[in-house]
Protein backbone atom coordinates (compact mmCIF):
# COMPACT_ATOMS: atom_id res chain seq x y z
CA UNK A 1 0.00 0.00 0.00
CA UNK A 2 1.45 3.33 -1.01
CA UNK A 3 1.07 6.58 0.89
CA UNK A 4 0.69 9.60 -1.30
CA UNK A 5 1.96 12.93 -0.01
CA UNK A 6 0.71 15.93 -1.85
CA UNK A 7 2.68 19.13 -1.95
CA UNK A 8 -0.04 21.05 -0.16
CA UNK A 9 0.50 18.86 2.94
CA UNK A 10 4.22 19.68 3.24
CA UNK A 11 5.01 22.93 4.99
CA UNK A 12 8.63 23.64 5.87
CA UNK A 13 9.20 25.20 9.28
CA UNK A 14 12.11 26.49 11.26
CA UNK A 15 11.62 23.90 14.02
CA UNK A 16 14.38 21.42 14.77
CA UNK A 17 13.41 17.79 15.19
CA UNK A 18 15.82 17.21 18.08
CA UNK A 19 14.46 17.83 21.55
CA UNK A 20 16.87 19.41 24.00
CA UNK A 21 17.49 17.37 27.13
CA UNK A 22 16.83 18.79 30.55
CA UNK A 23 18.02 17.60 33.96
CA UNK A 24 14.55 16.43 34.99
CA UNK A 25 13.91 14.47 31.82
CA UNK A 26 12.84 10.84 32.30
CA UNK A 27 12.65 7.91 29.96
CA UNK A 28 10.20 5.08 30.02
CA UNK A 29 11.18 2.02 32.07
CA UNK A 30 10.48 -0.16 29.02
CA UNK A 31 13.49 1.17 27.11
CA UNK A 32 16.22 -0.19 29.43
CA UNK A 33 14.29 -3.43 29.84
CA UNK A 34 14.05 -3.82 26.06
CA UNK A 35 17.78 -3.19 25.71
CA UNK A 36 18.50 -5.82 28.38
CA UNK A 37 16.23 -8.37 26.71
CA UNK A 38 17.75 -7.73 23.29
CA UNK A 39 21.31 -8.07 24.59
CA UNK A 40 20.52 -11.27 26.51
CA UNK A 41 18.85 -12.79 23.42
CA UNK A 42 21.84 -11.80 21.31
CA UNK A 43 24.29 -13.32 23.78
CA UNK A 44 22.18 -16.48 23.93
CA UNK A 45 22.34 -16.76 20.14
CA UNK A 46 26.11 -16.22 20.16
CA UNK A 47 26.49 -18.91 22.83
CA UNK A 48 24.35 -21.36 20.85
CA UNK A 49 26.42 -20.68 17.72
CA UNK A 50 29.67 -21.21 19.63
CA UNK A 51 28.42 -24.50 21.13
CA UNK A 52 27.37 -25.73 17.68
CA UNK A 53 30.78 -24.82 16.21
CA UNK A 54 32.55 -26.68 19.02
CA UNK A 55 30.39 -29.77 18.40
CA UNK A 56 31.28 -29.73 14.71
CA UNK A 57 34.96 -29.30 15.55
CA UNK A 58 34.86 -32.22 18.00
CA UNK A 59 33.06 -34.50 15.54
CA UNK A 60 35.59 -33.64 12.83
CA UNK A 61 38.47 -34.38 15.19
CA UNK A 62 36.93 -37.75 16.10
CA UNK A 63 36.56 -38.70 12.44
CA UNK A 64 40.17 -37.71 11.74
CA UNK A 65 41.40 -39.82 14.68
CA UNK A 66 39.33 -42.82 13.53
CA UNK A 67 40.80 -42.54 10.04
CA UNK A 68 44.31 -42.27 11.46
CA UNK A 69 43.77 -45.39 13.59
CA UNK A 70 42.39 -47.39 10.69
CA UNK A 71 44.76 -46.20 7.94
CA UNK A 72 47.77 -45.23 10.04
CA UNK A 73 50.34 -42.63 9.04
CA UNK A 74 53.99 -42.55 8.03
CA UNK A 75 55.17 -43.61 11.51
CA UNK A 76 52.47 -46.04 12.67
CA UNK A 77 50.80 -48.74 10.57
CA UNK A 78 47.02 -48.66 10.73
CA UNK A 79 44.65 -51.45 11.63
CA UNK A 80 43.99 -52.20 7.97
CA UNK A 81 47.68 -52.91 7.35
CA UNK A 82 48.03 -54.94 10.52
CA UNK A 83 44.98 -56.98 9.59
CA UNK A 84 46.52 -57.88 6.24
CA UNK A 85 49.64 -59.20 7.99
CA UNK A 86 47.70 -61.42 10.41
CA UNK A 87 47.83 -65.18 9.62
CA UNK A 88 44.06 -65.66 9.90
CA UNK A 89 43.50 -62.95 7.30
CA UNK A 90 45.80 -64.72 4.88
CA UNK A 91 43.95 -68.01 5.40
CA UNK A 92 40.60 -66.31 4.86
CA UNK A 93 41.82 -64.65 1.68
CA UNK A 94 43.06 -68.02 0.37
CA UNK A 95 39.65 -69.56 1.10
CA UNK A 96 37.88 -66.73 -0.69
CA UNK A 97 40.15 -67.17 -3.72
CA UNK A 98 39.50 -70.93 -3.74
CA UNK A 99 35.72 -70.44 -3.65
CA UNK A 100 35.90 -67.85 -6.44
CA UNK A 101 37.91 -70.20 -8.65
CA UNK A 102 35.45 -73.09 -8.18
Amino acid sequence: MAIKVYQSQIRPTEEIGAVPTTPGMKISQEIPAAIGRASSEFLGSVKDFYVEQEKVKAETEILEKKEKIYNGDENIPGLSKLKMKHPRWKIQMKQINITKNN
